[in-house]
């Protein structure tokens, strides 16, 4: 099989769009539909339901897909593999990165990095702790910045920095010049709170547990996908 091929259906499948897909590998749509035409006719089976503007991965997709990330992943790995052994720094980095160190810790690590490694492309995706645990643990990024210890048995963590959970509130607020409130105060207000599956939401909830609590308790009217879209 290709690996072209290969890649260019692993980013539909991900995507779920034959467009997206052309626009993140830098193709036009046409190729695109080419390359999977002709995967599909090589292995005599359908890979990806069209619907619509959309698409998805059949049954039959679905399996392809977990050894095309793993030999896309392979593949990558051997050319990084030969340029050090050449020795020469260079190939293509995936970074995953949970929003809040996606958004404003990464992309300055990012520069330090390249301007140290010119020939090293990084590709940063950013989504929140579980998808970018999920990324890695299938082969998609290589490593990974998230708010969350993962729960994956096959990955490795460790501490790189900390960080604090602050309550937020508008400057015309009744607290706003107050260094601290209560819980009981807390449960009186309406709270707006990151998604399931952010590292925020996951450190508020066991701090809630070890008070002896839960979100339950708070009048939550809203979730949101960034902390810059609660701010």
């Amino acid at each position: 099989m290709d690996l072209r091929r290969l890649e260019v259906f692993a980013k539909v499948a991900e995507l779920g769009s034959f467009s997206r897909a052309a626009q993140a590998l830098s193709l036009t749509q046409p190729t695109v539909s080419e390359h999977i035409r002709a995967l599909e006719d090589e292995l005599g089976v359908q890979l990806l339901d069209r619907l619509g503007r959309g698409a998805s991965a059949t049954q039959a997709g679905r399996l392809l897909l977990t050894y095309a990330q793993r030999m896309l992943v392979l593949s990558r790995e051997a050319r990084q593999a030969i340029e050090q052994f050449q020795g020469r720094m260079a190939g293509e980095l995936v970074v995953g990165g949970s929003t809040i160190p996606g958004e404003y810790v990464l992309p300055a690590l990012v520069g330090q990095f390249r301007a140290k490694h010119a020939d090293i492309s990084i590709v940063l995706l950013i989504g929140d702790s579980r998808q970018v645990s999920e990324w890695i643990d299938e082969g998609r990024a290589e490593l990974g910045i998230i708010g969350a210890r993962p729960t994956q048995r096959t990955l490795d963590a460790r501490e790189v920095m900390s960080d604090e959970l602050v309550v937020l509130m508008p400057a015309s607020h009744g607290w706003a010049d107050r260094d601290t409130v209560t819980l009981a105060e807390l449960q009186t207000e309406p709270m707006i709170v990151r998604e399931r599956g952010s590292g925020s939401r996951e450190a508020l909830e066991r701090a809630l547990d070890g008070a002896g609590t839960s979100l339950g308790a708070f009048r939550i009217v809203g979730e949101m996908g960034s902390t810059q879209a609660i701010k």
